[in-house]
């Protein structure tokens, strides 16, 4: 999944199933899915692009919400890269084109944060 580009990886386990639903937990974020053929407690991973990924203030219902604290900044020309550090000691990268924010805000170390992906971008990999 890594194999052209950034990408974020993140341990996952199925936590059962509910009618047609699968609940996953990943990065301290619980994720409904249709992935019949896990059983309840598989191991798999989450993957996500960083550039799928964005910092909100308030989540769009069809998306996952993960909570964390800025670990660094890169400016990398049109976009920011963020490091964002996850309570369970996982890290995403979240690439944030600069005029999302405005000049006005720029995030810096130690700010905490809730990041989103919508759930259309997220790739389940089995283990």
């Amino acid at each position: 999944a890594g194999f052209i580009g950034e990408m974020n990886m993140l341990k996952a386990t199925c936590l059962g199933h509910t009618g047609d639903r699968t609940e996953i937990q990943a990065g301290g974020a619980r994720v409904q899915c249709q992935l019949k053929e896990l059983t309840a407690g598989a191991e798999l991973t989450l993957a996500m692009r960083p550039e799928a990924l964005s910092i909100v203030e308030q989540p769009d219902l069809n998306q996952v919400l993960f909570r964390g604290t800025v670990g660094d900044a890169v400016y990398i020309g049109s976009d920011r890269r963020y490091a964002v550090h996850l309570p369970e000691g996982e890290k995403l990268l979240v690439r944030v084109p600069n005029h999302a924010f405005g000049a006005q805000k720029i995030l810096r170390q130690g700010d905490a944060v809730q990041v989103a992906c919508p759930i259309s971008a997220l790739h389940f990999l089995p283990h």
